[in-house]
């Protein structure tokens, strides 16, 4: 994903819901553990827990952009002296058929009493801008409704006429949309008279229209002054811009002069107007037309303002009611004040001033618009936050699942890893028989061991398991007859038993209805069994430990009894053991138990206390420690539930707790694929780059907002 571009915090986050949205299809989720499949964000809006959170966000991300392309058309207000050309200025950025919905004239009747907005007519095609717009009008008016201006121009001059001798209508605003401001890219506010004293009606309302005005002006990008300079030095004109600079502030106020002579530079003629210094201190920008009744006028122009002015054009074509515009255009303040003494005031007048319809490329969003728009930002990046710890709470919530799942099938394997009393079954390897009967062997007494080569080509013939067992049989009788007093048990039963696991689980609802439940679970279970197999190859054992062990388990033996094992032959040492694991009968039951599966590598001791194995308890319980953590991480593959190997689980084995940390470099087992999707939302899963991006970049520019 591509980085947003640097700009406004505002134009960043409306960047990053376009790339939240490109999200839709994209993976967000991947599950690691399993590793197995991932989710799109239009998956996670199909979640409980993930969907309103999700949605609330992509919502926010809408109204932003909606609120940022408002914002982008600036609403411009038109104040100023009766008569002084102000809705001329309005009407120079409308179409010529709009133009004659504008009343200009010198009676009442066609002055403006009501707060006129012209806006796109995209505003109004669209329904969510239009609804922000009546939402940002009721915001500024306290009015819930609003007027439409008629397309009639007799019509809309009643309209605007009408809040003249009714106050009430005053406040609610008219609304008017125009196609031509699309394309210049402003809305503009056609203001009442704000300078005439009220009468006794509007007395009695409380509010006065420069209370009017002072709402309506946080719409507004800037408010325009109009005035003339015939009437600059009246003190009620000067008065009025106080008023209305007062009553906006923190509104960009700019001076428009209507009506210059012609027959003076302009900068020349503006410095002879003493009182007109104070306006033109505290306003933000000068705009001047000159009269265009006199002669020479157009001469006067800059050349620039000729090409790039909407009225200009009109004086070539005048429009449809045969009144020409105003051709406003800047000029620099430091010029109006110095009177012209600067040096290159003429160069620096051409290269320098602009129209005003280019005015509207240069402002930014009226006050209302920018709370909107600063609220909406923040509460985007709160609704990231809360998206983001949703899916955090909803990640947590599927490893707990799969824990549960995981504990579920550990609670099977222990259950089957008993016996009927409640006491754990041993697992001994075939390799310890062998390396304990060959350390029996190496440590034999000096006087036995003449008896040794006797062995030695048996040894070398057939050192197997199934050699070992088989001598075993054989012996098992002169065991008996040595009173050992080794405890002895008739029970068989297997380490793992593929029926009874499958038994088990029949009733944990793991398996579809669709299938045979025993039948599968069978085949998983002798799959796990399988994956076991290559436990065997990583069984270490120590040599000097077993050494130490067969040693002292010679030295406890009389000596006839030593003798008797001596010449007994080859599998004589491990009578011990198989004399001890239920006088063997569990050891010959059990291994035909466990042959399919596992030919020949465990030795299983059915509900024997692992302190009578004798001589080799410890390395048993070693072998039944390995083989148990195996038979449970290959359970957990076969069955597809998280290994969560950051968290392996301790159990108990006898009076012995440990931990069942997960082998390393070893592949147990194949996942099933019956139950890969057992429960498809459950496992471990971590948020994808894509997804990363987005928060970390909403963190990032959440910083820059105080």
């Amino acid at each position: 994903m591509s980085s947003v571009h640097n700009g406004s915090y505002v134009d960043d986050l409306v960047e990053l819901g376009h790339c939240f949205e490109s999200l839709r299809n994209r993976p967000v989720l991947r599950r690691v553990d399993p590793p197995r499949g991932s989710l799109t964000l239009n998956n996670l809006f199909q979640i409980e827990g993930l969907r309103k959170p999700g949605e609330e966000l992509a919502k926010a991300f809408e109204i932003l952009e909606l609120r940022r392309d408002i914002a982008l058309c600036p609403i411009i207000g038109v104040v100023g002296e009766l008569n002084a050309g102000k809705s001329s200025v309005v009407a120079m950025f409308l179409s010529e058929e709009d133009r004659r919905r504008v009343p200009r004239g010198l009676e009442d009747s066609k002055g403006t009493h009501r707060f006129v907005y012209w806006v796109p007519r995209s505003w109004r095609d669209s329904a969510l801008i239009w609804g922000e717009f009546q939402a940002m009008l009721a915001r500024a008016h306290g009015s819930q409704s609003h007027w439409l201006l008629p397309e009639s121009p007799e019509e809309a001059a009643e309209v605007y006429a009408s809040g003249e001798k009714d106050p009430a209508l005053f406040a609610i605003p008219v609304v008017a949309v125009a196609r031509a401001l699309d394309s210049l890219g402003v809305a503009l506010l056609d203001c009442p008279d704000v300078q005439t004293e009220e009468s006794k009606e509007w007395k009695q309302r409380g509010k006065t229209r420069l209370d009017f005005l002072e709402e309506a002006s946080r719409l507004c990008s800037a408010v325009l002054f109009i005035c003339e300079p015939a009437h600059v030095r009246a003190a009620t004109i000067r008065g009025a811009f106080h008023r209305i600079k007062k009553a906006t502030e923190g509104v960009p106020l700019y001076l428009l002069i209507n009506r210059l002579s012609a027959h003076k530079e302009v900068w020349k003629m503006l410095a002879g107007l003493n009182a007109l210094r104070e306006m033109v201190e505290q306003s933000e920008g000068v705009y001047v037309a000159y009269d265009f009744d006199h002669s020479g006028w157009q001469n006067l122009v800059p050349s620039k303002i000729k090409e790039e002015s909407i009225a200009y054009r009109t004086h070539q074509e005048p429009c449809g009611d045969g009144d020409p515009l105003p051709v406003f255009f800047s000029v620099p303040r430091d010029i109006i004040l110095a009177g012209g003494a600067l040096g290159n005031s003429r160069d620096r007048l051409d290269s320098c001033t602009q129209s005003l319809e280019s005015l509207p490329k240069s402002l930014g969003p009226g006050q209302i618009q920018q709370q909107a728009r600063e609220q909406t930002a923040k509460s985007v990046l709160r609704h990231v936050r809360q998206f983001e710890d949703a899916i955090g709470n909803w990640i947590t919530q599927r490893r707990q699942r799969a824990a549960a799942l995981r504990e579920s099938l550990l609670r099977v394997l222990q259950k089957a890893t008993r016996d009927r009393e409640g006491k754990p079954k041993g697992a001994i390897s075939g390799k310890l028989l062998v390396e304990f009967n060959e350390a029996m062997w190496r440590t034999a007494p000096w006087w036995a061991r003449p008896l040794m080569w006797v062995n030695k080509t048996i040894r070398k013939r057939s050192a197997t398991i199934g050699e070992i067992i088989r001598s075993a049989k054989s012996i098992l009788s002169l065991v008996r007859n040595m009173k050992l007093r080794l405890p002895l048990r008739s029970r068989q039963e297997a380490f793992l038993n593929v029926e009874d696991l499958a038994e088990q689980m029949v009733d944990l609802r793991w398996v579809p209805e669709s299938v045979n439940k025993l039948e599968l679970l069978k085949e998983a279970w002798s799959g796990v069994l399988k994956g076991l197999s290559r436990v065997e190859s990583h069984i270490q054992h120590d040599k000097q430990e077993l050494d130490r062990l067969a040693s002292d388990a010679w030295s406890r033996l009389p000596v006839k009894q030593k003798a008797m094992i001596a010449a007994a032959g080859f599998g004589a040492p491990v009578c011990l053991l198989l004399a001890a694991v239920d006088g063997g009968l569990t050891v010959l039951g059990t291994l035909t138990a466990v042959s399919g599966h596992l030919p020949g590598t465990i030795i299983c001791a059915g509900g024997l206390a692992f302190g009578a194995l004798g001589p080799i308890a410890a390395p048993a319980l070693k072998d039944t420690k390995l083989y148990f953590t195996g038979a449970f991480w290959a359970a957990c593959d076969v069955f597809g539930v998280a290994r969560l190997e950051d968290a392996p689980p301790t159990v108990e084995l006898g009076e012995e707790r440990f931990t069942l940390q997960p082998p390393a470099q070893i592949g147990l087992a194949e996942p099933l694929d019956v139950f890969c999707e057992l429960d498809p939302l459950a496992g471990v899963y971590e948020p994808t780059p894509d997804i990363q991006f987005l928060f970390e970049r909403a963190q990032q520019i959440g910083g820059r907002i105080r």
